[in-house]
């Protein structure tokens, strides 16, 4: 479509759930299709083009997710071989099995390290991007590999208050009348796993010793 230079639009699945809300008891393709086309007619306005990361972006994010993934993997076989460790007769073909697969799992998560680094390092904008992310204390590679491939090298956002929001790092008021006014507060519509990254980086500054 974007080929074709023909608009596309994304519109979240909660915005389409919570839209004209009838009492029908039936759900059906067609009506699910006239659902749609009333959004789109009524909210034309709000149009915002689909907006479709670099090559080098997608795949970041895809080397990235599946180094997340073994990283998942790893941890659930480490935390099951300190558990047989402490029975009274553990099994040891399994202990030995079990710690077989961390050695490999860590050599492929090795590999998807020097992966991501390669591709960064091939790119001249990415390259100075990263240099700059992990120069600030609180950042470290990985966090500074989830921001480049989140934000696109930062293209994909058009200011750093629209980023904030996204990450949910940024407050938002809730008032009603004027005697109503709590604290403000982020919202939980945001992309936790980079704003935990970027949490963990900022506890672990703020706990360094000296």
């Amino acid at each position: 479509l974007k080929g074709e230079d023909i608009l596309l639009w994304a519109v979240h699945p909660l915005l389409l759930s919570y839209y004209s809300i009838e009492l029908n008891r039936f759900k059906t393709d067609k009506a699910d299709a006239c659902k749609i086309l009333s959004y789109a007619v009524r909210n034309w306005d709000k149009a915002v083009s689909f907006y479709i990361p670099s090559n080098i972006t997608r795949e970041i994010r895809e080397l990235f997710t599946c180094r997340k993934n073994l990283l998942e993997t790893r941890t659930a076989y480490t935390c099951r071989n300190k558990d047989r460790q402490q029975r009274t007769t553990p099994s040891p073909l399994v202990m030995e099995i079990e710690k077989q697969l961390i050695a490999v799992l860590n050599g492929y998560i090795k590999l998807l390290d020097k992966a991501i680094l390669k591709l960064i390092v091939s790119d001249n904008k990415f390259k100075r991007v990263y240099a700059i992310l992990i120069s600030i204390p609180c950042i470290g590679p990985v966090t500074a590999w989830h921001l480049l491939f989140i934000t696109d090298c930062f293209e994909k956002f058009p200011s750093w208050k629209t980023l904030a929001a996204f990450i949910g790092t940024a407050p938002f008021p809730k008032q009603s009348g004027t005697s109503v006014k709590p604290k403000d507060k982020v919202s939980k519509k945001a992309y936790i796993p980079l704003k935990v990254d970027l949490n963990q980086g900022i506890v672990s500054v703020c706990t360094r010793p000296g």
